[in-house]
């Protein structure tokens, strides 16, 4: 009776997700169909082929990305299915695929020895470590002391755009002692809504966070990348880097979100971002305003006064609660403040604060029609707010 065959090995499964024009993900089919190897070579069009792949629980080797098409959130959901992903590189400067998460980068011409070449090292976890450079105007590995981040947010109607408008102006005016990239103050929209662009008179150009979640999606950004996102307002000492009224700020991954926010630090010597509406339909953890929220340096939470505005105000003081570390420093603004120092007295114990620890903002006249005429800001309320915040991240 003769021995029996040892049964032959699994085939390793290679992924390939590359744009219409990839020629290599084409080489590579005609190569794994020939059956000279031991490689399944499964070739996709679109990420949702990748994700049913992955979903599917099929033992997979590597996920294949061409730059083209390079997505921070596959690499990321590959890593969650201990899928390794390595990078195809064309023509033209390279993403930074160690960021991304990648282990290596194919250049093209790819041939199949290069596959598996790939495939005996990852299995031996000895993956290439070579780096490809990108010219960048400064080293995005060097740790600089990054921008101030201030994130603004409050209960719907409290005002809390208006609030990010003046501590933006104040912030500018007087920028936070820090050693800083610079000295130009950002006012990023983070909410669905765009206000920021009809209060600057910006509506309807192109341009702004939209393009920067998709950009950081493939890859970091040069801060000189970065700056094309933001538009000037005359009369207005911040740059403003308007919505995405489309629900993309908060449609991201996590990755993809602190991507955002590092590249905007890393530009900027201060960046306040308006957070918008804060509660527990609103705030996903990889939503762009949570990145805001859980890294910035001072959290302002904007509420009104009365019955109504401080339960509002402690929901949002608790939801900032759940996204923060403890002990994070976060300072409360009450807009339409009232007169008496009775009222605001109760309003500090209604959040259980000390009636300094608050700020109140009385009632700016004409708001509409500075918002409208996109006038002058109020240099004392400016002050108002940014005062308290400078002291917190100053020195």
């Amino acid at each position: 009776m003769t021995d029996p065959q040892p049964a032959a090995p699994p085939a390793r499964v290679v992924i390939g997700l590359g744009s219409g024009r990839s020629e290599w993900t084409v080489r590579l089919s005609r190569w794994a169909m020939s059956a000279t190897t031991d490689v399944d070579f499964l070739r996709c069009l679109s990420g949702t082929e990748v994700r049913a792949i992955l979903g599917a629980g099929r033992p997979v080797s590597v996920l294949l990305l061409d730059s083209t098409v390079v997505d921070r959130d596959l690499v990321e959901l590959a890593a969650g299915f201990g899928v390794a992903t390595a990078l195809v590189h064309s023509s033209g400067p390279p993403p930074d695929w160690a960021d991304l998460g990648c282990v290596a980068v194919l250049r093209e011409p790819i041939a199949p020895t290069d596959v598996l070449e790939l495939l005996d090292d990852l299995a031996a976890q000895a993956v290439p470590a070579a780096r490809v450079v990108r010219h960048r105007s400064v080293d995005l590995d060097d740790p600089l002391d990054p921008a101030v981040l201030v994130t603004v947010t409050g209960p719907g109607g409290s005002g809390v755009t208006t609030v990010a408008m003046l501590l933006a102006h104040g912030l500018a005016t007087r920028p936070p002692a820090r050693p800083v990239h610079g000295r130009r103050t950002a006012l990023v929209d983070a909410t669905s809504t765009d206000g920021l662009s009809l209060y600057h008179d910006l509506a309807g150009e192109a341009g702004g966070v939209a393009e920067l979640i998709e950009l950081h999606r493939r890859d970091r950004l040069d801060p000189d990348e970065v700056r094309a996102f933001a538009d000037g307002v005359a009369g207005r000492p911040y740059l403003v880097v308007r919505g995405a009224p489309t629900g993309s700020a908060d449609d991201t991954s996590a990755a993809t979100a602190r991507a955002v926010v590092d590249g905007l630090r890393r530009t900027y010597a201060t960046v306040v971002v308006d957070a918008g509406d804060l509660g527990p339909s609103t705030v996903r953890p990889t939503s762009l305003r949570a990145a805001a929220i859980a890294e910035a340096d001072v959290v302002v939470v904007v509420g009104r006064s009365g019955l109504h505005g401080v339960h509002g105000l402690a929901g949002c003081l608790d939801q900032v609660a759940l996204v923060r570390e403890s002990g994070a420093p976060v300072t409360v603004v009450c807009t339409a403040a009232p007169r008496s120092t009775g009222e605001r007295r109760s309003v500090a114990i209604g959040l259980g604060r000390e009636r300094r620890e608050v700020v109140f903002l009385p009632v700016i006249s004409r708001l509409e029609r500075l918002h409208r005429d996109v006038g002058p800001l109020p240099t004392v309320a400016a002050e108002a707010v940014a005062g308290p915040v400078r002291s917190l991240v100053s020195p």
